[in-house]
């Protein structure tokens, strides 16, 4: 009755409007009840099935990881920002990093084992020689200093990424560098376990923290960012006619933007500069490629994988983005990318022409290393929403099938 009567009497809908942060700690509530645990679970079940009978096959590697489009996607919704968008990768991390060292503490707890009942390897008594944990009580316990000393790299990790924590660390260590230093050590851990005997030990916590780590790394779930290619026309546009007095972007031809566009990839000379006033606009996609390659040195590169071209018509679309890559230092002119670039073909006529569009892209010289240097891939998105919008359901699905 206290249920009913509550209900009765609550409102159906929010009477104000909820921000994008507030969306992405809704998103980020399933993460504790499901996926945080349940992901390294599903890997560990998998990779039992498939070494029954054989033990020698080894880790099933990580296939599913966690993405969203929360907190990146600014052509479809107007008040993401480059401000907004720190906002949604520092609160992935936080969430993600507690989850460590909440299973780290409790790792602590468990792995008791005393110096002289079990054998240790070299690595591991290398990383208990180094944890700041003094304490006496602890001296014979090789694991905990071990374990110790990790918390207290993951606790100075996550001040380092301002991420507020609930646990103090025994003493002061280094932040580790990126999440491969953290699963390093992790790693050391479970090795000594398997080798002394200890398997079933190590197969316990510790297991499903390693795949944890290996899952969802320092950044909890892949960002996409996206804009529409409108915007960044008009934003490629300001900066290629502020930098170069009377070319006029828009009034090239599409043939003669490619030309153009590849020449200013291959240049390692910028576009924007200080002494330009740029739109509102052009400053908010500028920050927004900005605060990306900060994810990248702060999470690591997982952070944020693509960005996504909404509408896109042609190769210029995809070579502006590029250049706005460039810019931010994700794109480096001899051809490397840090990111991919993932056109979103949407409307009937572009999903015809979207075949023709990729094999020109992949045959010009300088974006075709912009792919290769991502391991030769190039992701490409068919979008079923404004196709179904433009063409109607029964043309939509048949052009997609095509």
């Amino acid at each position: 009755r206290r249920e009913v009567l509550t209900l009765w009497q609550t409102n159906l809908l929010r009477r104000t409007k909820l921000t994008v942060l507030d969306e992405v700690a809704n998103g980020l509530s399933f993460y504790d009840y499901t996926f945080l645990h349940e992901v390294p679970r599903l890997h560990c079940m998998l990779e039992d099935r498939l070494n029954e009978g054989d033990s020698a096959r080894g880790e099933l590697a990580s296939f599913l990881k966690m993405g969203s489009w929360i907190g990146g996607d600014r052509d479809g919704n107007p008040f993401v920002t480059a401000d907004v968008m720190r906002g949604t990768l520092k609160l992935q991390s936080s969430r993600v990093l507690r989850f460590y060292l909440e299973e780290l503490h409790a790792l602590g707890a468990e792995l008791s084992l005393a110096a002289h009942l079990a054998d240790v390897s070299k690595d591991l008594r290398a990383l208990a020689e180094r944890s700041p944990d003094t304490s006496p009580h602890r001296s014979g316990e090789p694991y905990r200093l071990a374990v110790s000393g990790i918390f207290a790299r993951l606790t100075a990790t996550a001040a380092r990424l301002e991420v507020e924590t609930t646990r103090a660390a025994v003493g002061e260590a280094a932040p580790y560098a990126n999440v491969a230093e953290f699963k390093a050590d992790l790693d050391t851990l479970y090795r000594s376990l398997i080798s002394n005997n200890s398997g079933v030990i190590a197969r316990g916590r510790l297991r499903l923290l390693r795949r944890a780590v290996d899952c969802f790394g320092f950044h909890l779930a892949s960002l996409d960012i996206r804009q529409n290619s409108a915007v960044h026309e008009r934003t490629v546009a300001e900066l290629i006619d502020a930098a170069m007095p009377g070319m006029s972007y828009l009034a090239l031809n599409e043939e003669a933007r490619v030309a153009l566009l590849a020449a200013e990839l291959r240049n390692a000379r910028p576009l924007t500069s200080s002494f330009v006033k740029y739109s509102e606009e052009t400053a908010g996609e500028l920050a927004v490629f900005h605060a990306a390659a900060d994810a990248h040195a702060r999470y690591g590169s997982a952070a944020i994988p693509q960005c996504i071209i909404s509408m896109c018509k042609g190769m210029s679309d995809m070579l502006e983005v590029a250049v706005l890559l460039k810019e931010a230092g994700l794109v480096h002119p001899s051809g490397r990318s840090a990111i991919n670039i993932v056109p979103l073909f949407e409307t009937i006529e572009d999903l015809q022409a979207s075949s023709g569009i990729m094999d020109r892209m992949l045959s010009i010289h300088d974006y075709r290393k912009l792919v290769d240097s991502r391991g030769s891939v190039q992701e490409v998105m068919l979008g079923y929403s404004d196709s179904n919008k433009d063409g109607g359901f029964v043309t939509s699905g048949w052009e997609l099938y095509k």
